[in-house]
């Protein structure tokens, strides 16, 4: 469960771990994997999300893989902008 979305890793950043990520660094990497395929499943149903993973085996960023699928990568990150919002609500 992503639990801290003041410190989160651009999507763009995400295509690849580091060596050097710390074990926290890493917890959160995957916490916010583990969202942004919630995301995808709630947004634009599971057939995307299947899409998605297939595309991600080809692809050579994330953006890349967004886009191969069909969603332009701006109103992605846009509505994933949102969707974060919606998780830590200001207050």
């Amino acid at each position: 469960m992503l639990t801290d979305t003041t410190h989160l890793i651009p999507l763009t950043d995400m295509w690849q771990s580091p060596f050097s990520a710390s074990p926290q660094e890493r917890a959160q990497l995957r916490a916010q994997a583990n969202e942004l395929i919630k995301f995808i499943g709630d947004t634009y149903g599971a057939d995307t999300v299947y899409q998605f993973f297939h595309a991600l085996r080809g692809a050579q960023s994330l953006p890349q893989a967004i886009e191969s699928v069909g969603l332009p990568y701006d109103e992605f990150e846009l509505k994933w902008q949102a969707w974060l919002k919606h998780l830590n609500p200001p207050g």
